[in-house]
């Protein structure tokens, strides 16, 4: 005889609801992140508090971009979260590297190169590890494909460019962290001269500075000439946009360049800088020199085609 008691279906985990096996929603979500990154971030401790994305935001959206870092701020593996993504969402040179970061000290290398090897794909820690200059030049010159960044210290960098070892052309990125002792001086201010001078249009320039240090004044002339440089190139380039757009038109278009001071952080008391009107241009970059500590400066110019 049947038993009168209802069916009860046993419970697993293949029949529980949709909205049970739908993963957390990530932390990092909706910055442009690409997905692997953005996993990687999660497993971490770090949160995206305001300039944490405003250093996503303007790695990924600026041409060049100046974040001024407060002390004991951990931003390093969010900068290569940024830097990771722009190489997934472009094509890169097998034979060169697309990114060159710069530190001035040789402290700096070790937290980049863990930073780097945790978010990459497939990267051991010793293929972003400082390497010394024999094996530097003989990593340079062997035949195959070479890590798509390249993270070395200034004076370094300069030797490998006159050896041939490295080339500028093929860059996306030009990263500069002066952010690490000692402090900058005119030799500083030297050995970027030459690295400078020769860095093309489309090289976006990211300069890491620390929130409370200056810039000699003849470093800071010279990153602003290399911008100004930079934007007047890919402005050549581009139609220019009708004098009779809007402000909201033109402030979105990627056609002109203007300094977009972020907000400052809610735990700094700073002055607030509204938005340059549209028709500033790179004049607006000579307000970049000593900029309001905690803010991260971009320079909007069209990426190449």
């Amino acid at each position: 005889m049947a038993s009168s008691e209802p069916f009860r279906p046993l419970k697993s985990s293949a029949m529980a609801s949709p909205t049970a096996r739908s993963p957390a929603k990530s932390a990092w979500a909706g910055l442009g992140l690409h997905s692997h990154v953005q996993a990687k971030l999660d497993q971490t401790p770090l949160r995206p508090d305001d300039l944490r994305r405003q250093t996503i935001h303007a790695i990924l959206h600026a041409h060049h971009t100046h974040i001024r870092i407060p002390p004991a701020t951990s931003t390093t593996l969010v900068l290569h979260a940024a830097l990771q993504t722009v190489l997934r969402s472009h094509p890169t040179h097998l034979n060169h590297p697309s990114i060159l970061l710069l530190a001035t000290h040789p402290a700096a290398l070790h937290p980049h190169a863990r930073a780097a090897a945790r978010l990459s794909h497939s990267a051991q820690p010793a293929q972003h590890a400082p390497r010394s200059l024999d094996a530097d030049l003989q990593l340079a010159r062997a035949p195959g494909p070479r890590p798509p960044i390249c993270i070395t210290t200034l004076p370094r960098a300069g030797l490998l460019l006159q050896h041939n070892a490295l080339h500028l052309h093929p860059l996306a990125i030009l990263v500069l962290d002066l952010r690490s002792p000692p402090a900058l001086n005119h030799h500083s201010t030297a050995e970027l001269r030459p690295l400078l001078t020769a860095l093309p249009a489309h090289v976006q320039l990211v300069v890491l500075q620390s929130l409370n240090s200056h810039l000699p004044p003849a470093l800071a002339a010279l990153l602003d000439r290399t911008v100004e440089r930079s934007i007047r190139t890919n402005l050549q380039a581009t139609p220019d946009l009708s004098s009779s757009s809007s402000s909201a038109e033109a402030s979105s278009s990627p056609a002109l360049s203007l300094m977009i001071p972020s907000p400052p952080l809610a735990h700094h008391h700073h002055h607030h800088h509204s938005l340059p009107r549209p028709h500033q241009h790179h004049r607006q970059l000579s307000a970049q020199r000593s900029p309001p500590p905690a803010h991260i400066h971009q320079q909007k110019t069209p990426r190449p085609i």
